[in-house]
């Protein structure tokens, strides 16, 4: 739809530039020449356009975007905003991949895995794939009860979750 908004003003612009530089015609009435012709060609291009379909894309995106805040606002990253309108906006697809050196470059929390755990992250997503489950989205870990004794706590390993398109 950006495109398509930005193309028909493009070229409208540019055929009453033409039509005022070349015909000697007043702006008013070289306007007055292109709008028919561009409209006549992005007409059928917008008529193609589904507005159920770009609902649909535009609260997906709409949901990305909620939760890329509440991922980034648990790091308190001066630059959240800015980095979930980077993801948001500017990469061309959502299979566009994100590797460890862009992430960083974005400016998001990277650090590299250790291979056991990483070795344990790809087992479960190979399970998954193999016995044909699909996961997407994210859910909150559960708060752990307090407790009054005084002995150290034992350092347990944050849930991991992986989202997998399905």
């Amino acid at each position: 739809m950006e495109f398509l908004r930005e193309y028909g003003v493009e070229v409208l612009g540019y055929l009453t530039l033409l039509f005022h530089r070349d015909f000697q015609m007043s702006v008013k009435d070289s306007l007055h020449e292109a709008i028919p012709f561009v409209t006549g060609m992005v007409r059928p291009l917008y008529e193609r356009v589904d507005p159920l379909e770009v609902g649909e894309h535009r609260r997906t995106l709409a949901v990305t975007e909620e939760y890329a805040k509440r991922l980034l606002a648990q790091t308190k990253h001066p630059e959240a905003k800015k980095i979930v309108e980077t993801l948001v906006s500017k990469y061309p697809s959502h299979g566009f991949i994100i590797d460890f050196e862009e992430a960083a470059q974005l400016g998001l929390p990277v650090k590299r895995l250790d291979k056991r755990d990483e070795d344990s992250i790809l087992k479960a997503l190979m399970g998954m794939i193999d016995d044909e489950v699909s996961y997407c989205g994210f859910v909150k870990r559960p708060r752990q009860k307090k407790t009054t004794s005084r002995k150290p706590k034992k350092r347990v390993a944050k849930e991991i979750i992986i989202p997998v398109e399905g």
